[in-house]
């Protein structure tokens, strides 16, 4: 796991200063001089969140605005063992690793927040958030948050999630409510199939089977054509006189998913994906792709539509291509509003 040590040395101020909270100062940075500290008020709102209850304490008022901390404590059985699986296993890391280590994490990410509004009026610019997991076992962890965990007796001994929010709105004006906007969100599932194909007609026809991770149904990924395309004459307002070429695969799924499911297909070593929910094109230069095309997707003489997506490029038409299908994305947490008032 990352250990997290850029906080402590400023966690003696922040200490001596008992809980209290500068606008331009974040936990784990150095603290700004000449800042006041904002003014608290006791709120002790909670609301529910992705099968975790969270607790903002207390919100602390500023000329610019007010800043907050929203707490929930965590399973501390599944935090501990999915941080003894990967704590020293980081560096060596694959980015598939990597990702199959995100997506089967029990630890929540920061908030997905989307927008604020304060006394009903949205707030246009200017909030910022962030946050983390805490683990009260690990020595490097959690310096700067100790003056948070004094002051709540429900965060003592407790690995818990921590996002802090900046929201700014003018001075002048009372804190009655506050209402805040979560995007929605989704979780990656491991589906776990790799396969090759040939690039030409060969390709046309090829079934892969996969199984559905939530439901355990077989579905089968049908290949319409793979063929190599040159992107000069795909995207005209490419200048280059260099030929950059991509496989482009067009495929069906049977029966069809969800449509709120989306499976996720890539050529082995890149880190972009298709979405089963449309048709996707990547594009790049030499360092691979740099660009993602949405379209509407078409329907082939099945009647299933017929999802599409560009492959890695590369200089040349290889013969053959090596796929992947990692994840199958299906929806976790719908946009979700909190509203919360004195």
């Amino acid at each position: 796991m990352n250990l997290r040590t850029a906080g402590i040395a400023d966690f003696a101020q922040e200490r001596m200063m008992g809980m209290e909270v500068l606008w331009n100062f974040c936990p784990g940075q150095p603290a700004p001089h000449g800042e006041k500290p904002g003014k608290p008020i006791s709120v002790d709102w909670s609301f529910s969140y992705d099968g975790l209850q969270y607790r903002i304490p207390r919100v602390y008022r500023f000329r610019e605005g007010i800043v907050f901390d929203a707490v929930a404590v965590l399973n501390r059985a599944a935090a501990r063992a999915f941080y003894d699986r990967y704590r020293d296993k980081e560096a060596g890391m694959s980015l598939e690793d990597i990702e199959f280590a995100r997506a089967t994490s029990p630890l929540p990410e920061i908030l997905p927040l989307k927008e604020f509004y304060v006394n009903g009026r949205k707030v246009g610019s200017g909030w910022r958030g962030q946050g983390r997991p805490y683990f009260p076992w690990d020595p490097h962890d959690g310096g700067e948050l100790l003056p948070l965990i004094e002051e709540n007796e429900f965060l003592k001994d407790a690995c818990f999630a921590w996002t802090r929010c900046r929201v700014p709105f003018p001075a002048f004006y009372m804190l009655k409510t506050l209402k805040i906007r979560l995007h929605e969100t989704c979780k990656a599932l491991p589906v776990g199939v790799c396969f090759s194909l040939p690039v030409g007609k060969e390709a046309a026809g090829r079934e892969i089977e996969f199984v559905h991770p939530v439901t355990g149904n077989a579905h089968r990924l049908i290949v319409e054509s793979l063929e190599g395309t040159d992107l000069n004459l795909v995207f005209h307002s490419m200048t280059s006189s260099r030929h950059r070429y991509c496989p482009l695969l067009r495929y069906v799924i049977d029966p069809p998913l969800p449509e709120t499911d989306k499976l996720e297909v890539r050529q082995e070593g890149s880190q972009m994906c298709s979405s089963a929910g449309g048709a996707i094109g990547v594009i790049g230069g030499a360092d691979g792709p740099t660009a993602v095309f949405f379209g509407d997707p078409l329907f082939g003489p099945r009647g299933l539509p017929v999802r599409q997506v560009f492959l890695s490029p590369a200089e040349s038409i290889p013969e053959q291509v090596r796929i992947r299908i990692p994840f199958l994305n299906v929806p976790k947490n719908p946009e979700t509003e909190i509203v919360l008032s004195l």
